[in-house]
């Protein structure tokens, strides 16, 4: 509850350590290989810290978005974290729309950062990655493989998350462009986990790999 009012406070970095500090001293720290101690000394980084700040700013739900920063800073859970909000802070939501809510502000959290990330690396384009499966929307699945400019990014026009529930990410365009004999993850009709090559995009998995009937 004070990390969540501190971010809310706009104290990015307050909550980030009081996070790191809590984890440290858990008995099992979450995560693997995180050094909790090491990144409470080193503070927030600039990158999550201008992100941070971007979310709050632009945010119609404030107490939504601190909870998914938090979750970005404390890597607990979108759902113990809507248990704690309907406990502490009375929210008058059922516990799956918190954590469908928390999930859709951290995954704009998450991809904000990547592409801060990609630029800092001087990349200037990433690339629309969908999920090769049958709940994959055909306004996802459509944008699957398209590569765009960073700096014309629009969230939920061509950059994820396109909607709530959306499971969309980006990768940098330069990473498949080296990786050309790559393959990535897919379902076929019957739900069975299958590799592609890295190249095919949705229209291309569903023509191949779906049935007629399920267009």
């Amino acid at each position: 509850k004070q990390a969540i009012n501190l971010i809310m406070q706009k104290e990015f970095d307050a909550a980030y350590k009081m996070a790191c500090k809590r984890n440290a001293e858990m008995p099992a720290p979450p995560g693997i290989n995180c050094n909790w101690s090491s990144w409470y000394k080193r503070g927030i980084t600039d990158d999550w810290l201008l992100n941070s700040a971007e979310l709050m700013e632009k945010t119609n739900d404030p107490l939504i978005s601190a909870s998914a920063i938090y979750s970005l800073y404390s890597s607990d859970s979108y759902r113990s974290i809507a248990y704690m909000l309907i406990d502490i802070f009375s929210l008058p939501m059922q516990v799956d729309e918190a954590s469908e809510n928390i999930k859709y502000e951290h995954s704009k959290l998450s991809i904000n950062t990547n592409l801060s990330a990609y630029q800092n690396a001087m990349i200037k384009n990433y690339r629309f990655l969908a999920t090769l499966d049958e709940r994959t929307c055909p306004i996802c699945g459509k944008l699957d493989g398209k590569i765009f400019a960073i700096s014309e990014k629009q969230l939920g026009v061509n950059c994820p998350p396109m909607h709530k529930g959306c499971r969309c990410t980006i990768v940098s365009a330069m990473e498949l462009d080296r990786s050309n004999n790559s393959t990535r993850y897919a379902r076929d009709s019957t739900g069975r986990g299958i590799k592609v090559p890295s190249t095919m995009n949705w229209s291309e998995w569903r023509s191949q790999y779906m049935d007629k009937d399920s267009f």
